[in-house]
């Protein structure tokens, strides 16, 4: 079991150095629903690996599979809303701001 909360321990940090690299590379500015979904898809994630884990270490491979379908399902799902989420406000911020009104020649 040691070794499972060291694994994510190194997973954690692993992720929060990935992020911090990616959105200092990307200059991308996340909200508060962005962040929302990358917290809670990390920790279905990390959920679905100490859950699948710690089940194999036991013998207990059914309840490790239906961990891995069902708590890795809904961090897919979760992973794939987050993304969407992002990248639609990436395309929005890149897009010309409208400055108003234009005046017609007449």
């Amino acid at each position: 079991m040691r070794l499972l909360y060291f694994l994510l321990g190194v997973l954690v940090v692993i992720l929060i150095w990935a992020l911090h690299s990616w959105i200092s590379r990307q200059k991308v500015r996340l909200n508060w629903l962005s962040w929302a979904g990358i917290i809670i898809t990390s920790m279905l994630a990390f959920f679905t690996f100490a859950w699948s884990f710690s089940c194999i270490l036991e013998s207990e491979f059914q309840a490790a599979g239906m961990g891995l379908v069902f708590f890795g399902g809904a961090a897919l799902i979760a992973f794939g809303l987050t993304r969407r989420k992002i990248l639609r406000d990436r395309r929005n911020d890149k897009r010309p701001k409208a400055t108003g009104r234009q005046k017609s020649e007449s």
